[in-house]
């Protein structure tokens, strides 16, 4: 199917957006997992399809543990009394044999205002993939949507892989955060960042290439991009 109005289209410009974030939350928390998405890339493009990875149109292990973090995540930080509950992000055990609730509220996570379901479903109505210009080094994730236009620039997420720790003394709490919200651009593929980005794989622009956002440029002997 060729999408022809992908840049008028916020929600899906959203879930192309959340399937980034989930995908890394998944890959710092199960290194199995990781090694699964990097495994399937092309590597002449570095590229791999979501539907290559993981069925959402079924349930099994996979597709359960991505609508768990679909559900459960939250987009910044957690606060937390000192009590010794435990911290977010959760190091989730696999296989999932329960999923409870890490954001009870309902309306302040990664799932706001759209149900997991309608999040997959356009995920499954527009084929999506992954396009991951660089090695993973053991360090952050960032993860992003294409802004479907021409912009080289798009709001996402840098993921840490260790959640960073502040207590408040004034008010006795302790602040989780464990990503933080920033702008993804070109020049973070020539910083080795770890940029998972989410991109249609059969959308077609008059006006824009949509591989340019993100493209990372190969040098020739000459030391020119090209």
């Amino acid at each position: 199917m060729i999408i022809t109005n992908c840049s008028d289209d916020y929600n899906y410009f959203d879930a192309l957006r959340k399937n980034s974030y989930v995908i890394c939350e998944m890959m710092r928390d199960n290194p199995v997992f990781r090694s699964s998405v990097l495994s399937n890339l092309n590597q002449s493009n570095r590229v791999v399809r979501i539907s290559d990875i993981i069925d959402l149109s079924s349930d099994n292990l996979l597709s359960s543990t991505y609508k768990f973090y679909y559900t459960n995540s939250l987009f910044t930080d957690l606060v937390t009394y000192p009590d010794g509950s435990s911290k977010w992000p959760p190091r989730i055990q696999y296989p999932i044999s329960s999923n409870p609730s890490t954001n009870s509220s309902g309306n302040q996570g990664i799932a706001y205002g759209v149900s997991v379901q309608s999040h997959i479903n356009l995920l499954l109505s527009n084929d999506v993939e992954l396009y991951i210009p660089n090695k993973y080094t053991n360090g952050d994730f960032y993860s992003v949507g294409h802004p479907l236009n021409e912009n080289q620039y798009s709001q996402g997420h840098v993921i840490f892989k260790t959640a960073i720790e502040n207590y408040n003394r004034y008010s006795n709490q302790i602040n989780y955060l464990y990503s933080s919200s920033m702008n993804i651009n070109n020049v973070m593929t020539y910083q080795e960042k770890f940029v998972v980005l989410s991109r249609p794989s059969n959308c077609t622009f008059e006006d824009f290439e949509l591989t340019d956002y993100m493209k990372k440029h190969v040098s020739s002997d000459d030391g020119t991009l090209f």
